[in-house]
């Protein structure tokens, strides 16, 4: 098994762990998490711009994400499926692509760009 000691893959595994673990799943605090179950998809029509709050807070509490470029997020209430991405920036300036689909990590923004 390979260790991560590289702070771009270590943000963005961290970012997949936290944005995938449910409110209360974790035994030893079943405070953190995500609560997809109490607020999200247990809701017959839950308050978007609460899920986008949210998910934005969650992302910016990682350890080495300095900000968010880009956060989208989509309920469908009649499937009851959520659909999100966004592009983070870490603190070497890489951009982090996460959400639904598997993470991508881009090289670090060069001159500012």
């Amino acid at each position: 098994m390979a260790i991560a000691t590289d702070p771009t893959t270590c943000a963005a595994i961290k970012l997949n762990d936290s944005l995938n673990l449910g409110l209360g799943e974790w035994f030893i605090d079943t405070q953190q998490g995500i609560p997809y179950v109490q607020t999200i998809l247990g809701k017959k029509n839950p308050n978007i711009n609460q899920i986008r709050g949210i998910f934005r807070s969650a992302i910016l509490q990682t350890p080495g994400i300095t900000s968010i470029r880009e956060l989208n997020v989509n309920y469908n209430p009649g499937a009851r499926t959520l659909v999100y991405d966004f592009a983070a920036v870490n603190n070497v300036g890489a951009i982090i692509l996460g959400g639904n689909n598997p993470f991508i990590v881009k090289t670090p923004i060069s001159g500012g760009t």
